[in-house]
């Protein structure tokens, strides 16, 4: 997917990728996972597919981050001392926020130069049938808690942070590890998949700014065009279905994302190994 190959074949492509990303980043599926699997396919370099999948996930977040407008626009206030009101949770406070990405964000700045020796097949592996572990767990354990708790508190915010940190680990899925938390911690299922995205946010784009910093000259040598298409198509997918995931995420059961997450495993164990 160089300068020299910009042809309706890898526009296709570039298309195909960016729908897939707009659908998966919303499940607790790994969308990660699912472009490295068609980047493969494809026969994209991986350093190249790494760069689309960084604009497509920033086309997904843009879509996120304009859902959530009115909740971002009163943190915005909360933080400038403006009083305004109207929330998405009364106790939803930047402090939140701040507190479920430090983790990530100090661990993602310290391993970033080390992520290349974490994305290999025998690691993608393992986070998906560990993130199945832990997301089949929260649904067997999620009808025997009181989910009644609507309200995050620092503490919480915290833990769901640090269990964010697995997301550093392809295959594991951000959304998995963060929403299952939420609920063994005992929060509502809509709540937990609700904050869950919210913090996404500033995650991707601080993800994005660290990844330029790194990785310039691999931008530079992509076609920007393809990039572009890549993050509109992620965008307009995202935008699209957002509606609809949150609600499938937020109130129905994970069992069919726990069986095609084994399945998952499965297909990657015959693709790679075999």
């Amino acid at each position: 997917m160089n300068v020299h190959m910009f042809n309706m074949y890898y526009i296709i492509i570039t298309i195909i990728l960016g729908i897939i990303e707009g659908i998966t980043e919303f499940f607790p599926i790994s969308s990660t996972c699912h472009i490295m699997i068609f980047s493969k396919i494809f026969k994209i370099e991986a350093n190249e597919a790494k760069t689309l999948n960084l604009f497509m996930q920033l086309g997904t977040s843009l879509s996120i981050l304009l859902h959530f407008k009115n909740t971002f626009i009163t943190l915005l206030y909360s933080l400038l001392k403006i009083k305004k009101k109207y929330t998405y949770n009364n106790h939803l406070s930047y402090y939140h926020i701040l507190l479920s990405i430090f983790p990530i964000a100090l661990l993602g700045l310290y391993s970033h130069k080390y992520m290349q020796f974490i994305f290999n097949p025998k690691n993608i592996l393992l986070s998906i049938i560990c993130g199945s572990t832990l997301l089949m767990l929260s649904e067997i354990l999620k009808t025997r808690i009181k989910n009644k708790n609507t309200h995050i508190n620092l503490i919480k915010s915290f833990t769901i942070g640090c269990f964010q940190c697995l997301a550093l680990f392809p295959g594991f899925s951000r959304s998995c590890s963060t929403i299952s938390i939420g609920i063994l911690i005992g929060l509502n299922q809509r709540v937990a998949t609700y904050f869950s995205f919210i913090i996404s946010v500033p995650i991707f784009f601080g993800a994005m700014i660290l990844d330029i910093i790194h990785d310039v000259s691999t931008i530079s040598h992509c076609n920007m065009c393809l990039l572009i298409i890549g993050f509109l198509s992620a965008f307009i997918t995202s935008k699209l279905c957002i509606r609809k995931c949150l609600k499938i995420v937020s109130t129905g059961s994970f069992i069919p994302f726990i069986i095609y997450r084994f399945m998952l495993s499965i297909i990657i164990y015959v693709f790679f190994y075999h």
